[in-house]
């Protein structure tokens, strides 16, 4: 049993394309040398280890739309590049080209000897077109008037048409999606839970009509959880500021795409003003600056962008996340129908820096936001005897000077070394200065010092 960490740490995979390039058929057969960078996560992502079908599959790949992402992310893609989209699931059992079921326990088995935990997806709002409930319980899913069945969706977006929508106004479906959610957590130690505001009561009734007849599935399936699986980790992808909403179900990490809007945006005032939120929530809060729903941080922000947007995200209270390809500047955004992806420069000098910031970046203590003037935002990490830290990101396009009142315990009346783990430089000061500490910032300037 893996135990939830108080910051975790979460490496995302794209399974299917992850294999490819490892050149094994199975998850078994993953290599001993690929296992060691895993490491350093608390858990790793596995995304898209689910069976599929091939009416799902054929929707990818005719789907025009479709086809032009692939062009710009695969070039010269053949259909033997695409499948089924892994949120088209047909069932809950590990598609037997990864290795099915003991494939899956085989590498969950040696993460674990290593203090990793397995989280796996649960798409709560549909399932996929293939399902066996298409003509086996056909009464589980939302009907039009016609009596065909409804395609999933998210009432902003047109309907996923590789998916059925399941009906949560049904007691019947609710209990039989916590016995889903009850198969999957005998193969892992969490879930990351697909738009899992999708099936809030009043949310679903919003996008499909009133008749929801008692109870909640997260209120249901939680607690059951948890009465069998106590250290089962919930996280939710989640938007629409319905995040505090699912942390008070039981959810113990929320997506923060806030935060990630306002880093992208490069709003420093809006992410300064992001920090108030109260601590409680803020510890449940999932940090990223990017997954395989979004743009490529390389791509999406400029180098110098990046790496204090990356700073921001990875030294905060909550969960961080962090996914395949980022660490080494990967541009290519894949949709998750492809099997494989193009071959891509990387950047030596981005891995080097998330190397150092991984290494640095404070996992435990306590945390305060200091005061300081946009854009510069500071903060500082106290763990005792086991380490102080002082986080100073210079988030804007100008220079910056700034003076901190850093304000940690035990440093006053002798020299304090302040130890920049991204840069290498040192600097001695006197500790009954530090309330008044003078820093000059570059524009977006990231800087981590210890402090000892």
């Amino acid at each position: 049993m893996v135990r939830i960490p108080e910051h975790p740490l979460v490496y995302e995979i794209n399974t299917r394309v992850w294999l490819r390039e490892l050149g094994v058929t199975t998850l078994a057969e993953v290599p001993e040398a690929e296992l060691a960078p895993l490491a350093r996560f608390d858990y790793v992502w596995l995304m898209g280890v689910w069976r599929t079908g091939q009416e799902a599959r054929a929707r990818a790949l005719s789907h025009e739309g479709l086809r032009r992402a692939y062009d710009g992310a695969l070039p010269g893609w053949s259909a033997a590049d695409v499948g089924a989209s892994p949120y088209a699931i047909a069932d809950y059992r590990v598609a037997d080209e990864l290795g099915g079921p003991v494939g899956l326990a085989a590498l969950r088995l040696r993460l674990a000897e290593r203090g990793v935990g397995l989280l796996l997806d649960f798409v709560p709002n549909h399932l996929g077109l293939d399902h066996p409930w298409a003509l086996a319980h056909p009464e589980r899913f939302v009907r039009r008037a016609d009596g065909r069945l409804e395609h999933g969706r998210d009432p902003y977006f047109p309907p996923w048409d590789d998916t059925l929508q399941l009906d949560y106004r049904r007691p019947e479906t609710r209990a039989a999606m916590v016995e889903v959610l009850r198969g999957v957590a005998v193969q892992c130690d969490g879930v990351r839970c697909d738009m899992a505001m999708l099936v809030l009561w009043d949310v679903f009734e919003g996008t499909w009509g009133g008749g929801w007849t008692g109870g909640e599935l997260w209120i249901e399936a939680i607690p059951a959880l948890r009465r069998e699986h106590p250290a089962f980790l919930f996280l939710a992808e989640a938007y629409w500021d319905l995040e505090y909403r699912l942390q008070r179900l039981g959810f113990d990490y929320t997506y923060d795409k806030r935060l990630y809007d306002r880093l992208r945006h490069a709003d420093a005032a809006a992410v300064g003003g992001h920090l108030l939120a109260d601590e409680a929530f803020a510890r449940r809060c999932c940090r990223f600056v990017e997954n395989h729903d979004e743009e490529r941080a390389a791509a999406a922000f400029p180098p110098e962008r990046h790496r204090a947007a990356a700073l921001v995200a990875l030294t905060l209270p909550g969960m961080r996340l962090l996914h395949e390809g980022q660490l080494e500047g990967r541009r290519r955004r894949l949709p998750v129908q492809l099997l494989g992806r193009a071959l891509e420069p990387l950047d030596p000098g981005l891995a080097a820096f998330y190397q150092r910031l991984l290494a640095a970046a404070p996992r435990r203590g306590a945390w305060r936001r200091l005061d300081s003037p946009p854009p510069v935002l500071a903060w500082t990490w106290d763990a005792g005897r086991a380490g102080q830290s002082l986080v100073v990101v210079n988030f804007g396009d100008v220079a910056s000077t700034v003076w901190l009142n850093v304000g940690l315990l035990g440093l006053a009346g002798r020299p304090v070394e302040l130890s920049d783990r991204l840069s290498g430089e040192r600097r001695t000061v006197d500790g009954d200065r530090l309330d008044d500490l003078e820093l000059v910032l570059d524009p977006w300037e990231a800087r981590l010092f210890d402090l000892g």
